[in-house]
């Protein structure tokens, strides 16, 4: 029969979930300010969008990732530093 996961445990996991996703969105948000030209002729060729549009789509984009990212990973996780459970005081 497997363990259940520790409140420690979780937080190592939801940890490094938000650690990682933050870099991603640090890599997307940066290749788009840096590169935006070069990504929207890449992104032209498979739909049909104007430049308003396509701007509009990845600030909301990019948002609702960030939101995804706070809802999913860091709010569970300062749940469970403001509890203490994850530092294991019950």
């Amino acid at each position: 029969m497997e363990k259940a996961m520790t409140p420690q445990q979780w937080a190592h996991v939801l940890a490094w979930c938000a650690g990682l996703g933050y870099a991603v969105l640090l890599a997307w948000a940066s290749a788009w300010l840096g590169m935006r030209d070069a990504v929207y002729r890449l992104h032209s060729r498979w739909f049909r969008l104007d430049r308003a549009t396509y701007e509009a789509l990845m600030f909301v984009m990019i948002g609702l990732f960030k939101l995804a990212l706070m809802m999913l990973f860091l709010l569970p996780l300062i749940a469970l530093y403001a509890t203490g459970l994850a530092r294991g005081s019950p």
